[in-house]
């Protein structure tokens, strides 16, 4: 889908309907979110966990998508998460995962001085729709099934970054009268190099920003709740104060 839609620009909808399916084939092969553990209770999610997993499938691989506005961001943030991942899965005790999530963030690294500013290569749709794939499934295999304290609480801290601007760019253009896909100048590093930022600049804020949650992610894993609930604080009020 990816490299159609860079080679012939795919319509948003369609686009959509191949995502969906290609979470399908995830789910169907058993990647689901069939509980949370939420503070000692678990919560089952029975006939709707694969309606929950399709989504989280497809709004992350669109998350990570929709932050492929400047050289380098995607990408970056995308090194930063599998990087966080790799270190909750050998916390966790998760060897297969720790394996995937080492490949993906040494690949991610390899291609980041070639996309950073000014960049030599794009990674297109190609590129961001398989990295958002690719993590949403390894969060959902190697961190959502097991069995910690507020475990579902490590993918959102590690994704924090792309999926707040996600969702609040839904919100935004629904709220217009606009098609969630329609493209605008509201994602947060537009914001901030409408505010005077650099590119450079604004990408390491937002590296910023993705460390801090990675750093919350990493403390939740080892079940430190009161530190991790604090950088978690302090990392949305920074993100609120610059969007």
């Amino acid at each position: 889908l990816g490299v159609v839609d860079d080679v012939f620009r795919v319509n948003a909808w369609v686009k959509l309907a191949v995502q969906i399916l290609a979470a399908l084939v995830a789910v169907s092969q058993g990647i689901k979110i069939e509980h949370i553990n939420l503070a000692g209770t678990y919560v089952n999610f029975g006939a709707w966990s694969s309606v929950i997993t399709v989504l989280w499938i497809v709004g992350l691989t669109n998350a990570v998508n929709f932050i492929d506005g400047l050289d380098g961001l995607a990408c970056g943030v995308s090194a930063i998460s599998s990087t966080v991942l790799l270190l909750v899965t050998l916390i966790i005790g998760e060897p297969g995962f720790v394996l995937i999530t080492a490949i993906l963030a040494g690949a991610c690294m390899g291609f980041l001085p070639f996309n950073s500013n000014p960049a030599k290569i794009f990674m297109g749709d190609t590129g961001a729709l398989f990295l958002g794939y690719a993590l949403s499934i390894i969060a959902v295999s190697g961190v959502y099934k097991t069995h910690m304290i507020l475990s579902f609480m490590i993918p959102i801290a590690v994704f924090g970054f792309p999926l707040l601007d996600t969702l609040f760019a839904i919100i935004r253009r629904v709220i217009r009268g606009k098609s969630p896909f329609a493209p605008d100048r509201g994602h947060l590093h537009h914001r901030l190099i409408d505010m005077g930022f650099g590119q450079k600049q604004s990408v390491r804020i937002l590296y910023a920003i993705s460390g801090i949650l990675g750093i919350s992610a990493i403390m939740l894993t080892q079940e430190n709740l009161h530190k991790s609930a604090f950088m978690i604080i302090v990392a949305l009020v920074v993100f609120l104060i610059n969007y």
